[in-house]
């Protein structure tokens, strides 16, 4: 099975870069011992590769995006045999945010110069040239352009969808508009942990869909879609290994609060917990507190909080964020349960603070739906961001617009909440409840602006949760607050 190199194509000219790329093609000829191209074919496969992998980190080099183009030209005629085709999957550009078009460039080694170009994880095993090919073929008809046949191979289709998903959102980065901006995004999500998903007796779920090394691509790029400065995920239990390094890349950085017993290690898979991830260029983090729940008795519980404190370093104003994963499963017992662990969670970010007025915002799985006691309970000192409704929005709010809340945007209680954030089919019984929450102090100086919607069940699939487009039994929830005082704040 041939392997792939991949570097980016330009749309514009310059023909200076003809003179260019030949000097850096001639010199690499001659440290081969290769005096023309018409002895190319004569190199060993792994010296091809290189002479390749070397033109194309030649071209990123330069900033100019027509001698880019050109350089790659020069490539394409003076290494005969070896560019057998273009792959038309349409990529944000990182620079221009034009549509790239990737060109692939087969060898006997050539994973690994794709590697160092674009640095995904693992890229070794995700990617083959047939099932890239086929993406191509499908993003080609759309376009009107010739379209290359695929090769038939072995290759996970999913695999690979989903690895072009990460590295659409990894050349998407910098996508916020303006850096002056004091818009502050929060995401929050349960992103069903490695082990549970494998073992948690979901109906209607191919097998495949539920394997780490297709949902962590998917995972991945759902985080970053929208961009969000704070990150609060519940059952992560991949983040030294994983998510961490991964977000490093975007500029984040992270802390994490592992489960004591959790469940994900009697399937022989690392612990989850919470983590908070932050954009560490704006934010500072000043502190954190871990949270152990305990019950009547003051016996640990296998749940907990994780608390931080940061300094918004745009406005020179500090806040409070905290993520939560309260007791599972339904019943009397347990509800009482939750709603112990909300009372010592509301002691520490609300009573245990000098400054009461502190912005504080809250997400998490609560595992309690919105009619709920600990629902009832947390409402009392905060407010939820889907339970809010405007008045100056009449009309429905379709599925996929993004609700702007204006001034005059009130709290709707319970049952302005989505329909749902969880919805699976477990055996016998299908499950849809609305459970996850972000939540903030509505009389701070820090309130929503926007949130994103939730996704409609036709759009999620009669099969709900997971599947190839969303892999947790969970939908993520995103929100963007502002500084009152903040000019970005409408009037």
């Amino acid at each position: 099975m041939a392997s792939c190199v991949l570097f980016w194509r330009g749309h514009d000219k310059a023909m200076a870069a003809e003179a260019l790329a030949e000097e850096h093609l001639q010199q690499l000829f001659m440290d081969s011992e290769v005096k023309d191209n018409s002895h190319v074919e004569e190199m060993p496969e792994d010296f091809r590769c290189g002479v390749v992998g070397e033109c194309i980190r030649s071209i990123e080099q330069e900033n100019d995006l027509g001698v880019q183009d050109i350089m790659t030209n020069v490539l394409e005629e003076e290494l005969p045999g070896i560019v057998e085709g273009y792959c038309a999957q349409n990529i944000g550009g990182q620079k221009s945010g034009f549509l790239h078009e990737c060109v692939i460039v087969t060898s006997a080694d050539g994973v690994e110069g794709a590697a160092e170009i674009i640095n995904p994880p693992n890229l070794e095993e995700k990617l083959s040239w047939s099932a890239l090919t086929k993406s191509s073929a499908e993003s080609k008809e759309r376009q009107g352009l010739d379209v290359l046949q695929p090769v038939e191979t072995e290759e996970s289709e999913l695999e690979v969808t989903a690895v072009i998903k990460a590295l659409e959102c990894r050349e998407g980065e910098h996508r916020r508009s303006s850096p002056a901006s004091t818009s502050l995004r929060v995401l929050q999500w349960n992103v069903l942990a490695d082990g549970l998903a494998q073992f948690g007796n979901f109906h209607r779920v191919e097998k495949e869909v539920l394997e780490w090394n297709v949902r962590a691509p998917l995972l991945l790029a759902k985080i970053m879609e929208n961009e969000p400065d704070i990150i609060c995920l519940q059952e992560l239990n991949h983040f030294d290994d994983w998510l961490l390094p991964e977000l490093q890349q975007y500029g984040y950085n992270g802390v994490f609060c592992k489960k004591p017993l959790s469940a994900a290690k009697k399937y022989k898979f690392p612990a989850d917990g919470c983590a908070i991830f932050y954009q560490a260029s704006r934010l500072q983090l000043q502190g954190k507190d871990e949270i152990q729940y305990v019950d009547a008795k003051g016996a640990r519980q296998n749940q907990g909080a994780l608390v931080c404190r940061f300094t918004d370093l745009k406005v020179n104003e500090e806040f409070i964020v905290a993520t939560t994963h309260l007791k599972a499963k339904e019943g009397a017992l347990n509800e009482q349960m939750r709603i112990l662990q909300v009372q010592q969670l509301l002691q520490r970010i609300v009573i245990g603070e000098k400054d009461l007025l502190i912005p504080t915002i809250t997400c998490g799985d609560f595992n309690a739906e919105p009619f709920s006691e600990v629902y009832k309970l947390f409402q009392q000192q905060f407010q939820s961001v889907y339970g809010l409704t405007c008045k100056c929005t009449p009309h429905q709010v379709a599925e996929s617009e993004v609700l702007n809340i204006c001034h005059s945007g009130c709290d709707g209680g319970a049952k302005a909440e989505p329909a749902y954030t969880t919805w699976k089919f477990k055996p016998g019984e299908e499950k849809r409840r609305t459970i996850d929450y972000i939540w903030y102090k509505p009389q701070s100086k820090l309130v929503p602006r926007r949130r994103w919607p939730i996704p409609s069940q036709s759009t999620i699939g009669e099969n709900a949760l997971p599947n190839a487009e969303f892999p947790s039994d969970h939908l993520p929830l995103t929100c963007e607050f502002v500084w009152r005082s903040s000019k970005a704040h409408p009037q």
